[in-house]
């Protein structure tokens, strides 16, 4: 009877123990669970097959040699992406489109921009182009062409956003954006073409009715 006694206090200690434990373990999982959430912050970029988290930045800063029509906002994205896909263009896929767009968001560059540079220079990359795949590397012929300059989307897109933001410096207020970094004033610009920004404008207007 004495032993039966003894284990059922055995039995009511063990059961207070892991009830305190258990508390124990639970606050400490809280806590680092409260860390690791406020240590880690995301912002979400547009991709194929749905959102997905990169490293937060920093709110972007503006530009002030650059209108804000031309600076990234957020948009209709499928709408976008519905438009290059019409237009049979390879950069309407992963991981072109995602890459174009995410250099546009990190540098503060509007992507229709982008895209309609892209437009001017190599008809946004047709898909049924023997050499699409070379081509969508640098579809916007950075450093002169994508023949002589073959890198990945993600330099090729940071190239011209780096681009824009250092052509867009100068400019006198009474002459348009994408025409001042065509040639600058015949100092050297985007292109030799003197009638490049035509094209450019074109595209860029339509591709920022349909996004925004």
């Amino acid at each position: 009877m004495r032993k039966n006694k003894h284990t059922i206090y055995e039995w009511i200690f063990l059961v207070f123990l892991a009830v305190i434990l258990c508390a124990a373990g639970t606050h400490i999982y809280s806590s680092d669970a409260k860390t690791v959430f406020k240590a880690k912050k995301y912002t979400v970029l547009y991709t194929d097959k749905g959102p997905h988290e990169e490293t937060f930045r920093p709110a972007l800063k503006p530009i002030p040699t650059i209108p804000n029509i031309y600076l990234f906002r957020s948009g209709n994205i499928s709408a976008l992406k519905e438009y290059l896909s019409n237009k049979n263009s390879l950069l309407s896929e992963e991981p072109y489109f995602n890459e174009i767009f995410k250099q546009a968001k990190i540098h503060n560059i509007n992507p229709c921009l982008l895209f309609a540079i892209t437009g001017k220079e190599q008809s946004f990359v047709p898909k049924d182009h023997r050499l699409a795949y070379k081509i969508s590397n640098n579809p916007f012929n950075v450093f002169g062409s994508w023949e002589t300059y073959n890198t990945t989307i993600s330099d090729s897109a940071e190239i011209a956003c780096k681009t824009i933001i250092k052509l867009s410096k100068g400019r006198p207020p009474n002459i348009d954006f994408i025409k001042w970094i065509n040639t600058r004033n015949g100092e050297g610009g985007y292109a030799d073409d003197t009638e490049w920004y035509i094209d450019v404008t074109t595209f860029f207007e339509i591709l920022n009715t349909k996004i925004y």
